[in-house]
């Protein structure tokens, strides 16, 4: 039988024994033919089946009725053999008033087919301490008393005496512990109790004892006890009455030596009352000590703040743990040295701390500067920010706990507007709390059901108004609440972690979209999901994309991912990895938000994205739109510099509209063209979209002649935008310093004009004096010069060349608006003068109107330029004449190699020395891996300005070229 089972028999026997007297099934038991029973209440020893059966019977008789207290089984050894359990039993018997202690020992053989008692020894601890007293033999009256030798003292610091109290206080017997606990050896006799009690009331002590007897025969009392030295001890005395005659008691005491659990008692006291890391009150305790307070004081209205400090996750990973918990100290002791009276202060949980003081503005504000110098001295290199919540007590009925709660939602109110001091608490944020418990509740059913669904928000094309992809948003449809938006319920979800149920729910429908449009032939955009910060904490994240893809066998890149730039905050390990893993997976990454956080820079630095994502309402929540349009313009060129796309989402005006445009954003999203939109309305703007005009309509404006201020070209909200794109003639802010004119924006007449890509232009960011002729570089450098030194409006007149290489006369009206370092910013408003242009257009009509290959071209300081070409020109080289001056910038370098260009120009010196025709024959190759054979006759005449003009008739053969001659 296993130990178990035996610790169950034994239990079974022994409770049927002293709660029924069953003796039977003891001896039903007993093994044959040896059986064995020591008793403690009758004869000491019993052999064989029928003297253990009445050993028994007269031991039951001695305790009956009896009752267990309490009873405990331990094994005291295994053999082979045998098993002895060991039971210790409290009983309690009607006849005694003190519960009554047994060892009981059942000795099992565990060699037979069937369990068998070998051995029973039933032992009363109570008479094992009586035994001891055989020193002492009384009779008083007809009780006896009898004590033997055999005992030996228990270890325990608690020792036995008997002593009389009333006409004598003389003690009777005492143990050998009772002796060392006061410091005396065994063999000097005590001899009167009182003598023993510390100084105090001795007369009161007896009184109390006294009044316990007469009512229930027992007593328990707490006082101090002096030992040899006169060092107070502190004791627990219980004990029975023996013997009670008239006002003469003889008592059987127990004695605890408690002192050695004063310091643990003092412990246990503090831990029970006070926060082990601060030594301020805990939650429960503020919690009693306020209600206290607050009920104390009902005249006086209160008010409950809570403090907490931000991001003190980030403190303990940067620092350790150690100095967040200095820094709690520190916030603890700074509460109690606070001079309002009267307060009550504790720590809640973690870096979450609450007071209670009587409500006014000046307290508040105390305690605040208090704390906010304790959060300024915490690290000279780390700004530790705390975060205050106020509730003003209204209704005191409450507990304590949910007043706390009440300010707690007011801090979480203000967290992280660190403009707003502190939050104070409403009854509309209790309403809210009460919103946010129906969501949790309803948030599983919902998802079950199909309440969520998703709307799609459309991305457009800046340049030509068309769509180019959709982003999802989650949406609530209730059935009793009707349309719950997602600013309602998504931070909740975020907070209890239900977002990564709900965000894998949308981006499986999404899928399923994607997929049904595919089947049906439709055109299909991407669209793009976010993946919350929460998500980033499922280690299966990677894997579920790629099997959500797979499932519905739908193109990664068609999925577009979201990811927030404040998770990089959190997690910038954690995305950098999703990010790399994603895309060799074919997916499109699209940062979120950026610029809205505190490591932009770093994340650009660190993730390797495909889109940017700007939100213009992040530049809209400050005075100062002048510097936040310069800012989201930097935003813009940078990453056209890094060759990274860029959305801009939250456009809602025509004046962000143009302003956008006119900085060279690619695409953009915002309620001025859609908002989000069911997936039937997307898929008729879908439809509808090859036909649809630009969303944008010019706006007929006045030209006005009012000067502007610099901030004014870089605020998207301001009217001025409007004004700036609607004027006809060319304008642009430029930054001039000596040898460069960098544009900074133009307006769209501009890039009409010449004819160049928005976002082209913008990101090679080219030196405008390479645009204008050669010869009237220094006039507009010196125009420029003169104007910004004198503070006047200057003109000057200069050739300009456009994207096409046509060659414009303007009149340049130059303004200096502002100087900043070694720069100035100015105006130049260009106007075409037009009967010089109209020749330059009748000059190349009659080009273009020619059957043969035309071209003028000039020789200035060892540079051959493009001048003009005519259309038969163009299909010589096999590139039309707007993509001929895009690549080449008008400098015949960038089209010829070295050996084709140093003849041409030895050609033109020839022709120009020998005032003759030159015939030039050379083999060119062209960009459509075709080789051509000119010749071309040369005719050359100087300038005024000194330079050669050049005018060349060309013709040619073409050959196809074979590949591997190409290569080599």
């Amino acid at each position: 039988m296993k130990s178990d089972q035996l610790l169950i028999l034994t239990e079974k026997l022994i409770t049927g024994f002293y709660n029924l007297g069953r003796v039977e099934d003891i001896v039903s038991l007993l093994a044959c033919p040896v059986a064995e029973l020591s008793s403690c209440h009758s004869s000491r020893y019993a052999l064989g089946k029928k003297a253990v059966s009445d050993l028994l019977r007269k031991e039951y008789d001695c305790v009956k009725p009896c009752k267990i207290v309490d009873i405990r089984f331990y094994e005291e050894n295994i053999s082979a053999k045998d098993t002895t359990v060991r039971s210790d039993l409290v009983l309690y018997m009607h006849d005694n008033l003190v519960p009554q202690d047994y060892h009981i020992f059942f000795k099992y053989d565990t060699v037979q087919p069937q369990i068998a008692i070998r051995g029973l020894r039933i032992v009363a601890a109570s008479n094992e301490i009586n035994a001891c007293f055989s020193h002492v033999c009384e009779t008083v009256g007809d009780t006896h008393i009898a004590y033997d030798k055999n005992f030996e003292p228990n270890s325990i610091r608690q020792g036995h005496v008997i002593y009389a109290i009333g006409d004598k206080n003389d003690i009777h017997y005492h143990d050998k512990t009772f002796a060392n606990i006061l410091g005396y050896n065994r063999s000097l006799k005590l001899s009167a109790i009182d003598d023993l009690i510390a100084a105090g009331d001795i007369a009161a002590i007896r009184n109390e004892q006294k009044a316990q007897l007469r009512k229930n025969n027992t007593y328990q009392l707490r006082y101090k006890l002096k030992d040899r030295n006169n060092k107070p001890i502190s004791v627990i005395e219980s004990g029975y009455c023996m013997l009670k005659k008239e006002n003469y008691f003889i008592l059987n005491s127990i004695i605890i030596d408690i002192s050695p659990l004063q310091k643990i008692n003092e412990y246990f006291l503090t831990s029970l009352f006070y926060d082990d890391l601060t030594g301020i009150y805990n939650n429960e305790t503020f919690y009693k000590k306020a209600r206290i307070l607050i009920t104390e004081n009902s005249d006086t209205v209160f008010e409950i703040m809570c403090v907490d400090v931000e991001r003190f996750k980030i403190i303990n990973e940067i620092f350790g743990k150690e100095a967040g918990n200095q820094l709690l100290r520190q916030i603890g002791r700074c509460l109690g040295d606070c001079l309002i009276k009267p307060l009550v202060y504790g720590r809640l949980y973690a870096d979450k701390f609450a007071l209670c003081y009587p409500s006014s503005k000046e307290n508040r504000q105390q305690v605040m500067a208090s704390l906010n110098k304790v959060a300024a001295e915490f690290k000279h290199n780390y700004k530790v920010i705390l975060s205050f919540g106020v509730y003003v007590v209204s209704d005191k009925n409450i507990h304590i706990s949910a007043m706390c709660d009440k300010a707690n939602l007011a801090l979480k109110k203000v967290k992280g507007h660190y403009l707003v001091a502190c939050g104070e608490y409403d009854e509309s944020m209790h309403q809210r709390l009460l919103d946010e418990q129906s969501f949790i509740n309803g948030m599983n059913e919902a998802l079950k059901n199909r309440e969520f669904l998703f709307y799609l928000q459309p991305k457009y094309e800046l340049a030509g108004g068309k769509i180019i992809g959709a982003e999802a948003l989650v949406r609530w449809l209730h059935p009793q609440k009707g349309f719950i938006g997602p600013n309602r319920f998504i931070p909740i979800f975020e907070q209890n972690g239900f977002i990564l149920n709900l965000d894998k729910y949308i981006w499986e429908e999404v899928c399923k979209l994607l997929r049904s449009w595919m089947d049906e032939g439709r055109q299909i955009q991407p669209i793009s999901v976010n993946i919350s910060r929460v998500d980033l904490y499922d280690n299966d994240l990677v894997g579920f994309f790629a099997r959500l893809v797979k499932k519905y066998d739908v193109p990664p890149r068609l999925l577009e991912l979201e990811l927030t730039e404040s998770a990089y905050i959190d997690n910038p390990e954690k995305i950098v990895e999703i990010t790399q893993r994603l895309q060799e997976m074919g997916f499109i990454i699209l940062m979120d938000d950026f610029g809205s956080g505190y490591s932009s820079l770093n994340m650009l630095k660190d993730v390797n994205v495909n889109v940017l994502k700007v939100d213009l309402k992040f530049l809209q929540n400050t005075n100062h739109n002048n510097r936040s349009g310069q800012i989201l313009n930097s935003v813009v060129h940078m990453a056209k510099c890094l060759e990274l796309p860029i959305i801009v989402e939250g456009v809602e005006t025509l004046q962000q509209s143009e302003f956008l445009r006119s900085i060279g954003c690619n695409w953009v999203q915002g309620y001025y063209y859609s908002k989000p939109v069911p997936i039937e309305t997307y898929e008729k703007l879908i439809e509808q979209m090859d036909g649809a005009k630009d969303v944008e309509e010019s706006a007929e404006i006045c030209h006005s002649q009012r000067r502007v201020q610099i901030e004014d070209f870089f605020n998207p909200n301001a009217k001025f935008n409007i004004l700036f794109n609607s004027m006809t003639c060319c304008i642009g802010i430029y930054e001039f310093s000596k040898e460069n004119l960098k544009l900074l924006r133009a307006n769209a007449s501009y890039f009409n004009v010449f004819r160049h890509d928005v976002e082209h232009f913008y990101a090679t960011n080219k030196n405008i004096f390479e645009y204008v002729h050669r010869d009237d570089r220094a006039n507009l450098r010196q125009t420029i010069t003169k104007a910004c030194q004198d503070g006047s409006v200057m003109d000057c007149s200069i050739r300009r060349y456009t994207a096409e290489g046509q060659l414009l006369h303007l009149l340049v009206h130059v303004n200096c608006i502002v100087k900043e370092d070694d720069c100035y910013i100015v105006y130049l408003a260009l106007e075409r003068i037009v009967h010089q242009n109209d020749i330059c257009g009748e000059v190349q009509n009659v080009f273009n109107n020619m059957p043969v290959a035309l071209g003028i071209f000039e020789l200035c300081d060892g540079e051959v330029w493009v001048r003009q070409i005519s259309k038969e020109f163009s299909k010589l080289t096999d590139y039309s004449p707007e993509l001929f001056m895009k690549l080449t910038g008008g400098n015949m370098k960038n089209f010829l190699d070295k050996k084709n260009l140093a003849a041409l120009k030895k050609a033109i010196l020839s022709a120009y020395r020998e005032k003759n025709t030159i015939t030039l024959t050379e083999i060119l190759t062209t960009r459509m891996h075709k080789r051509l054979i000119i010749k071309a006759a040369i005719n050359v005449v100087k300038s005024n300005t000194g330079t050669l003009l050049c005018y060349m008739h060309v013709c040619g053969k073409f050959y196809k070229l074979r590949k591997s001659n190409y290569i080599s």
